[in-house]
């Protein structure tokens, strides 16, 4: 039994043995292929020594597929294509056309590998210095789609227009979007084969828009074989007029324009770019002032002086005739492509625009000053003392007031009839001793008028504060009072009972604020004042003077004929702001 068990652990451990050694193997394999692929693109590599090493590599790749795991032998058939075409590339360096020919037949030789590893056959793993690899289909397109570019290159060399088509559009295939610089020669292969003109315009235009498509280092890589002067500006002459275009190709400028745009973006290609931007003008490209602008850095770079004159010409009837430095601006890009009386003719426009535009702004400015002013001045108020008119059913006062504006100020005229008022104790000045408590106090008829003039606030707010003064007018005819007339002397009645209708008339001055609010069509005046009175005080009949009788009714008796009042005035008007 222990002889079994023995012989069972000696099987065992030759079956690990034989493991770890295909695992060594495989790794010392893909760190060869490594050196082969790190080192064929060098220029001082000796094709002899790489071909050695890819010798050694594919000896350790079979020995692979024979012992290795299932695994194991995945990796290492997948390597050993990879392998096989680098092997290619390597006889393709080696100068003379046998090593050429040779390179060819190994690339026939995997073509079937290359075609079965599609993203079915991924992943593959593999250990490498104590750590794990993974290659995903991703990695491996960038190989897939050098090895049809390398047959398509070989079908072209050939003449083999059905192989070349073939193995481009492989090329194509297996990722449109990237690998432009691969994508990019089977283009140029197509199109150096092309025969009809049609056929060469749609593969050029294939590759403007490749090589657009390029990040700068893949653009690098092409113009260090003058790519721009030897296989871009030549295939452009099929699309530039006067050169080899098709009559008619492009009617209305609007293709010449796309191709101008995909020239434009890598950059280095700006020269080209302008004759195309020049191409669409002269076709009828309707192009805006501000693609014109912007166009005219790139024809100065380039070097381009008809292209640029052409876009000044374009720019230049479009510039609003107010907008001078648009001019100052164009004359400059003029001088620069060479049209000195061109230039000198628009600088006096300029200087022209200028000059009017000063006058304009001058003239502008003056707008403004007269409309703040207008904005600022008063406007005529009209308004009436509502309150007064319907605070006292019994007795209505009807009046009104106008306000007239002189710049910041306002000149106020105010009428009022009154009809049954009543005096009230700061208009009184009576006799010594005597109080209204005395004697009933008389309703009266008249009016009141006053001029006024006020400082409003500045501003152009619609309600603005004010200040100023009035100087007030107060006609009272009194309701008849009957009373007898006594001898001033005797204080015998001369009379018994006799009407008289006596006045009194009031010269006010006073200081008067408030808050005017205009917004047209309406307006209201609040308003609060006070000051002081004159007053003359008639009995209204000559028979009998106040100076020669006394009288029984204590009105007539107690009231001064002369006398000095306080009067206060607060309320509001509401009307119109004309």
């Amino acid at each position: 039994m222990s002889k079994y068990y023995l012989i069972g652990c000696m099987f065992t451990m030759l079956h690990f043995t034989a493991m770890a050694q295909t695992e060594q193997q495989l790794e010392n394999a893909i760190r060869v292929y490594q050196t082969v692929l790190e080192s064929s693109p060098k220029p001082d590599a000796d094709p002899a020594s790489l071909l050695k090493l890819a010798d050694n590599a594919e000896q350790l790749f079979k020995s692979v597929l024979k012992k290795g795991t299932s695994e194991e032998q995945r990796t290492a058939k997948y390597f050993l294509a990879v392998l096989t075409q680098l092997r290619a590339e390597v006889y393709y360096n080696k100068p003379g056309s046998q090593d050429e020919a040779v390179g060819d037949q190994i690339l026939k030789s995997i073509e079937s590998e290359f075609d079965r590893l599609g993203p079915a056959e991924f992943p593959f793993k593999y250990q490498s210095g104590g750590a794990a690899f993974v290659i995903q289909y991703t990695g491996f397109l960038p190989v897939r789609q050098r090895f049809y570019g390398e047959l398509a290159e070989y079908y072209f060399r050939k003449s083999d227009a059905v192989n070349l088509r073939k193995y481009a559009q492989k090329v194509f295939d297996t990722q449109p979007e990237g690998y432009y610089v691969v994508t990019f020669f089977m283009h140029k292969y197509l199109y150096d084969f092309a025969v009809e003109k049609p056929g060469k315009m749609e593969e050029a235009r294939k590759m403007f828009d490749l090589y657009a498509k390029m990040d700068a280092a893949q653009r690098a890589d092409l113009n260090r074989v003058n790519f721009g002067t030897v296989l871009l500006k030549p295939m452009a002459d099929l699309f530039l007029a006067g050169k080899s275009a098709p009559v008619g190709w492009d009617k209305n400028g609007s293709a010449s324009f796309s191709i101008a745009e995909t020239l434009r973006i890598p950059g280095d290609m700006n020269a080209l770019a302008g004759q195309f931007y020049s191409q669409a003008l002269d076709l009828g490209y309707g192009f805006n002032i501000g693609q014109c602008w912007d166009l005219l850095p790139l024809f100065e770079q380039a070097g381009n002086s008809a292209g640029g004159w052409k876009f000044c010409n374009k720019i230049l009837p479009q510039i609003s005739a107010e907008n001078c430095a648009d001019y100052e601006r164009l004359a400059g890009y003029f001088k620069k492509f060479g049209d000195a009386n061109k230039a000198k003719a628009i600088e006096q426009t300029a200087s022209r625009c200028r000059e009017e535009a000063q006058k304009r702004a001058q003239e502008a400015q003056k707008r403004q000053e007269r409309a703040a002013k207008r904005a600022n001045r008063n406007r005529v108020y009209v308004g009436a003392y509502v309150l007064r008119m319907v605070q006292r059913p019994q007795y209505i006062d009807l009046g009104g007031v106008i306000n007239l504006p002189i710049g910041q100020s306002m000149l106020e005229f105010s009428y009022m009839k009154a009809k049954n008022d009543q005096d009230y104790l700061l208009n009184e000045r009576l006799g010594e001793g005597e109080n209204l408590t005395d004697f009933p106090n008389p309703h009266w008829d008249g009016f009141y008028a006053h001029f006024g003039y006020k400082k409003l606030k500045s501003g152009r707010a619609a309600s603005r504060g004010y200040g100023g003064f009035l100087l007030t007018y107060n006609e009272r005819n009194y309701q008849p009072q009957m009373s007898a007339v006594l001898d001033k002397t005797s204080g015998v009645a001369v009379t018994t009972a006799l009407p008289f209708t006596p006045k009194l008339t009031a010269y006010g001055a006073m200081l008067n604020f408030g808050q005017l609010w205009q917004h047209r069509p309406f307006g209201a005046d609040f308003y609060f004042g006070v000051g002081a009175t004159y007053n003359q005080f008639k009995l209204n009949n000559p028979t009998y003077a106040r100076a020669d009788y006394n009288f029984s009714n204590a009105f007539l008796s107690a009231r001064k004929e002369t006398f000095w009042g306080f009067q206060i005035r607060m309320g509001m008007t509401l009307g119109f702001s004309l």
